[in-house]
C-alpha cells in the first residue's frame, strides 16, 4: 500500500478432486503444512505404479491393536502417508522445488525405486507403532501390578 510492503505472501499448493491449484497465506507455517500434505501427490503422475504404492500405504486391518488409540484410522493413513512419501521425496520442509528440483528427486527416486523405499518406510512406521503399543502394554501391566503391591503393603499382606 502507498508504494510500501506491508507483508509476505505464501505460496501453498491445494488439492481437490485430483487436481491442483496454488493459493496464498500470509501465515508461512500454514503454507508449509499445506505444501508438506500436496507435494508428495504432485510426484504421483511421474510413477505408473503409484495406485499399487497407495495399496502399500495403507495400514492392514488387522494390526488394529498397534493403532489402537491414535484416533480415525483413515486420518492415520492418511498422515502417515504423506509423512512417507515427504520423507521419499525430500519434501518435509513445505518449499515448493521448482522444476529441476521437482525433476531431480523424480528422476532419484525412480532409479533408487519408489516400491522399495515405501516398503522400507512403512516396515520402520509398522515396526514404531508396534514398539509403541508393546510399550504401552508394558506400562498398563506396571501400574496394573503397582496398585495391586500396593493394595497388598496398605493391607498389611
Amino acid at each position: 500500500r502507498n508504494g510500501r510492503l506491508e507483508g509476505f505472501l505464501f505460496p501453498f499448493i491445494v488439492v481437490a478432486d485430483r487436481r491442483f491449484s496454488l493459493d496464498l497465506s500470509d501465515d508461512e507455517i500454514r503454507a508449509r503444512v499445506a505444501n508438506r500434505a500436496a507435494i508428495p501427490w504432485l510426484y504421483a503422475p511421474q510413477f505408473n505404479n503409484f495406485k499399487a504404492i497407495r495399496r502399500e500405504l495403507k495400514l492392514d486391518r488387522r494390526d488394529w491393536a498397534i493403532y489402537q488409540g491414535l484416533g480415525d484410522p483413515a486420518v492415520l493413513e492418511e498422515s502417515i502417508a504423506v509423512f512417507v512419501l515427504s520423507g521419499i521425496f525430500s519434501c518435509g520442509g513445505g518449499i515448493i522445488p521448482d522444476q529441476a528440483g521437482f525433476a531431480a528427486i523424480a528422476a532419484a527416486v525412480r532409479e533408487e525405486g519408489l516400491s522399495p523405499l515405501v516398503s522400507g518406510a512403512m516396515a520402520t512406521v509398522r515396526a514404531l507403532l508396534t514398539a509403541r503399543r508393546s510399550a504401552a502394554d508394558a506400562i498398563v501391566s506396571f501400574a496394573a501390578r503397582s496398585h495391586k503391591g500396593a493394595a497388598l503393603v496398605f493391607a498389611g499382606l
